[in-house]
């Protein structure tokens, strides 16, 4: 039985296809409370979703990226922020979420796409990267800008 779950564990790993939480990463960066990122959600296409109700964070985590919710968060405090890259051919894809900035009076959340080195060893399977991001709700509306 151990070697199965060994074999089952390693194998997981090789195919990229574990979710990760970043939890409580409070501390240098106050505003940012909790984070997941993926290789592979049910979403397929390029997308960016602010979540403010707990609804919408059910829809999200059931509908979007096929798992159970992991927690509920406070959002009479806290919104949060989803992006999903979309369909690449390879793994090594990653999405840097920075932390938001209010501008003339909207906070400002800018994300990047990070991609594997060229010369980098990846997972040759299509998947879909995602990354999801609790912050602190700074002001009422807020907006999603990909870093060009």
């Amino acid at each position: 039985m151990k070697k199965s779950y060994s074999f089952t564990l390693i194998a997981l790993m090789l195919a990229g296809c574990f979710a990760f939480a970043i939890c409580c990463t409070k501390g240098s960066r106050e505003k940012r409370l909790l984070e997941w990122g993926g290789s592979f959600a049910k979403q397929q296409s390029e997308d960016s979703i602010v979540i403010y109700t707990n609804d919408g964070w059910k829809k999200l985590w059931t509908r979007v990226i096929g798992t159970q919710v992991p927690i509920q968060p406070d959002f009479s405090k806290n919104l949060a922020v989803a992006v999903f890259l979309g369909q690449r051919f390879t793994g090594g894809y990653d999405i840097k979420i920075h932390d938001p900035v209010i501008v003339q009076g909207k906070t400002v959340v800018v994300y990047e796409e990070i991609k594997p080195d060229k010369d980098a060893f990846v997972v040759q399977t299509r998947t879909t990267p995602y990354r999801v991001v609790i912050f602190e709700k700074l002001t009422p509306e807020t907006v999603i800008k990909r870093k060009k």
